[in-house]
């Protein structure tokens, strides 16, 4: 999750200082900025489909030799969403909990769904990928949008900062909170279902 907070942080400071572009040289640099900040984009599924497979491995529904092996974002998402409906990282209040203490969490509504992070995946990959002869041939540049970039970094940074992911087979679930006010690392918990 460390690495996810950074991913997004940096996207966020890179697309903030990009200029508008002067000429064509200018345009072309913005557009090989933006294919890196895509790729970004890419790896931060990756890293929410993985941090969901760590998670799911903890009831051993995960530890299929298949799953532990795959790498890509969207077929992970399909089959942890498949193992468990419930089990997509869900936007709560933040909880400042102690150990030992019980606590009533409030669910938000969710800034981002499964599909549209595996629809964000296949859609990074197809950026980052030349295209057709026939493309290059009508020298098509392919559309890097700069405010669909600053909108996944706010729905990353909002949808992510405080959320839990529900294990239901085990009756617990993990509580992530994306800075703690005191260390500025992430935090990370789990908590027991009520009784």
């Amino acid at each position: 999750m460390e690495e996810l907070k950074a991913r997004v942080n940096t996207i966020d400071e890179i697309v903030g200082g990009i200029r508008r572009p002067k000429d064509a040289k200018d345009e072309r640099h913005n557009h090989f900025l933006f294919e890196g900040l895509y790729l970004h984009l890419r790896k931060v599924c990756e890293l929410i489909a993985l941090s969901m497979l760590l998670v799911h491995r903890m009831d051993g529904s995960a530890n299929a030799g298949r799953l532990l092996k795959e790498w890509r974002a969207d077929r992970l998402i399909d089959e942890l969403t498949r193992m468990n409906p419930i089990g997509f990282p869900k936007r709560i209040d933040r909880v400042d909990a102690l150990p030992g203490t019980t606590h009533e969490v409030n669910e938000n509504p969710p800034l981002f769904t499964a599909k549209e992070i595996k629809a964000l995946y296949h859609r990074c990959g197809d950026l980052m990928h030349v295209g057709s002869l026939r493309s290059v041939l009508n020298n098509r540049i392919r559309e890097l949008n700069q405010f669909e970039v600053q909108e996944w970094v706010a729905k990353f940074k909002t949808g992510l900062a405080n959320h839990m992911i529900v294990i239901p087979s085990t009756k617990m679930s993990l509580i992530v909170v994306m800075e703690d006010t005191q260390t500025k690392r992430v935090s990370c918990q789990f908590a027991k279902f009520a009784e």
